[in-house]
């Protein structure tokens, strides 16, 4: 696996090599376009598939631009050989971007590229069953001093998870990879009755669990 800024790199290389490669030999070529469009069909047969694979977070700029190259080099290239040589290199290369794509998505890899919206909504459900299970515990007027859930209900359990901040790097627009940071911490219970209380759980880091 490589970085998301070589992988970037090359994304941006399979269509910056062929436009190279037609400003060196220019030469409208229409009898190459069946072969093309086969090409083109195996970049596209590869986006298909990242996409059936991963929605809504694939793999995109991968394929598509691969694909653009194919075209370029296909149809305008002057040499026949190079412009075929050329062809082949950028399948091959949508192959190993679209796989490259797919372990840098992984949670060891750092990134991610799934919306932030899916991860608020598991925040919000793993905070929706720790007050579920505060309100099974404990009577609505029953109260609790404010502090992290594990020290002032022991029964309660709690999910083993860690919200997940997102930040944008250079590539970002191009690779659809956000660097993903998890956060350790604690469920707040803000104090008070439990019928109150359990509405407002946080999560807080800790740093900011001293003062309450």
């Amino acid at each position: 696996m490589v970085g998301p800024s070589i992988h970037a790199v090359v994304i941006l290389g399979t269509v910056l090599v062929p436009l190279a490669a037609v400003g060196v030999g220019f030469a409208w070529s229409l009898q190459r376009l069946p072969q093309v469009l086969g090409f083109l069909a195996a970049t596209l047969g590869m986006g298909s598939f990242c996409l059936f694979l991963l929605m809504p977070g694939a793999p995109i700029a991968e394929w598509v631009f691969p694909s653009i190259g194919i075209i370029i080099a296909g149809l305008f290239v002057k040499n026949r050989r190079a412009a075929w040589a050329l062809v082949w290199v950028l399948v091959i290369a949508a192959g190993g971007l679209c796989a490259n794509a797919f372990m840098l998505r992984t949670a060891e890899s750092g990134y991610t590229s799934f919306p932030a919206s899916l991860y608020e909504q598991l925040h919000q459900a793993h905070l929706a069953n720790v007050a579920n299970q505060i309100r099974r515990q404990y009577p609505p007027d029953h109260v609790l001093p404010p502090g992290p859930v594990h020290e002032i209900a022991p029964p309660v359990e709690i999910p083993d998870y860690e919200p997940t901040t997102f930040s944008s790097e250079w590539h970002t627009r191009l690779t659809r990879l956000y660097r993903a940071t998890k956060t350790p911490g604690v469920i707040w219970y803000p104090g008070g009755p439990v019928e109150e209380g359990a509405k407002n759980l946080q999560w807080k880091t800790s740093e900011h669990t001293s003062g309450g």
